[in-house]
């Protein structure tokens, strides 16, 4: 069985592909780098200050949220 990602995990993946590090994402929210080591996909009550801190779209961050 092939484990497909979704269109959030594979956003997520996008993300740190384009250089935004666990540790500045860390930084933006002010929580520990371990909390964002458990993400597989951006969690919603996050997208907006990411997105602001990042200049990345929210579609672009949460797809199946904001498509």
């Amino acid at each position: 069985m092939v484990n497909r990602k979704t269109p959030d995990e594979e956003a997520y993946q996008r993300l740190l592909n384009a250089g935004i590090t666990k540790t500045k994402i860390a930084m933006i929210l002010g929580v520990s780098k371990q909390a964002i080591t458990r993400w597989t996909t951006v969690p919603l009550r996050h997208v907006r200050a990411i997105s602001e801190a990042t200049g990345i779209s929210k579609r672009n961050l949460r797809p199946s949220d904001f498509s």
